[in-house]
């Protein structure tokens, strides 16, 4: 390897790189990709504004969290991302949304939504998500709750006798260590 001189790299040299990085992506020929001769780009069924596509990307955060297969702390984490995504989605995108709605905005946006319609719209998938989300809060919490039997033995019905045992439980232990 011997004794390698490094030296700063000079414009020409940073100039010459570049130039080879681009000569060599031309080189490389572009995919032929199909275009269907009808397609018309005019269309808005082919858009969706970024506010539901946004809706869209926590309902992926939401479809790992419902998959079963990830562990159970992972899933929790998951859930915990989705509501604080849909946190901040409120405070910044719907404030925004209506905002246009308060300044009388009525233009369609690239998806053919006006901002009223774009708000139903989000209530719409947002307490579809909210229902799924509860429904797998609850579904985990009954998998892992123990049966009425068993809980029924293993907790006092009343509330009073536990905090009438809690002191005599606690009796002669130190709180120094």
């Amino acid at each position: 390897m011997g004794d390698a001189v490094l030296r700063p790299m000079t414009t020409s040299d940073a100039d010459t790189r570049v130039q080879e990085s681009i000569r060599a992506i031309e080189s490389v020929p572009a995919p032929d990709v199909a275009q269907p001769d009808d397609l018309d780009l005019h269309d808005k069924s082919l858009y969706f504004g970024r506010e539901l596509s946004w809706l869209e990307f926590n309902d992926r955060v939401l479809q790992l969290a419902e998959n079963d297969s990830q562990p159970l702390l992972e899933r929790v984490k998951l859930a915990a991302i989705w509501s604080s995504n849909l946190d901040e989605f409120f405070q910044i995108r719907v404030a925004g949304v209506h905002e246009q709605i308060d300044s009388g905005l009525i233009d369609l946006g690239p998806d053919g939504l006006t901002p009223s319609q774009t708000i139903d719209a989000i209530r719409e998938h947002v307490l579809e998500q909210q229902q799924r989300l509860e429904d797998l809060v609850l579904g985990q919490r009954r998998k892992s709750t123990p049966s009425t039997a068993s809980a029924s033995s293993a907790w006092p019905t009343s509330p009073t006798s536990t905090v009438t045992r809690l002191p005599s439980a606690f009796a002669g232990r130190s709180s120094r260590r």
